[in-house]
């Protein structure tokens, strides 16, 4: 699965604010995270990266 096909996932905080991430590629047990910037959202990174 791609990451455009990829559901979106969510995880709430200690102060019950709502993240969204998607889970694609292998599974290792060192996670790679990527940030975005203040007004960006998931679709900002370009699909290729993946």
């Amino acid at each position: 699965m791609g990451y455009v096909e990829a559901p979106n996932l969510f995880i709430k905080d200690a102060r019950g604010k709502k993240f969204a991430y998607r889970e694609v590629g292998k599974k290792t047990n060192l996670p790679l995270i990527l940030l975005t910037h203040l007004s960006a959202n998931l679709d900002n990174w370009d699909p290729n990266f993946y």
